[in-house]
């Protein structure tokens, strides 16, 4: 969800030229968005139904020039399991947990948290590239 509103947010600031792209800690491999997810988005115009997970590595990681990170906890582990400079790493304020295993409910509000969050990320973005 947040890699769909981030490109959403930079393609309104005509912000093409940035590479988003999505990976996650826990992530497993393949693995299709949830079904909530994909509704969440739906409402907000977003069509994430072709999404499939996959775990961050260190390569993704090295090459990327800023790396968001939803909560100071995931970017504590983007700095000790990757290296990765806290400079390099968006947190969002506030935070926006990870809505996995809750209701569709809990999904929308997490989406809401998330355009405004990715909002502010694009600006910060786009000031760092």
């Amino acid at each position: 969800m947040a890699a769909a509103l981030l490109r959403e947010a930079l393609d309104k600031q005509g912000r093409s030229d940035i590479l988003v792209e999505s990976a996650g800690l826990a992530a497993a491999d393949g693995l299709p968005a949830s079904p909530y997810a994909i509704d969440a988005l739906a409402e907000h115009g977003l069509d994430i139904s072709g999404h499939h997970s996959r775990p961050l590595t260190p390569e993704l990681a090295g090459q990327a020039s800023m790396l968001v990170a939803m909560t100071p906890d995931h970017a504590a582990v983007l700095a000790a399991r990757f290296g990765i400079p806290p400079g390099k790493i968006l947190v969002p304020d506030p935070p926006v947990p990870d809505p996995y295993g809750g209701s569709l409910d809990v999904y929308r509000l997490t989406r809401d948290q998330l355009i405004t969050a990715m909002e502010a990320a694009a600006r910060q973005v786009e000031n760092a590239v």
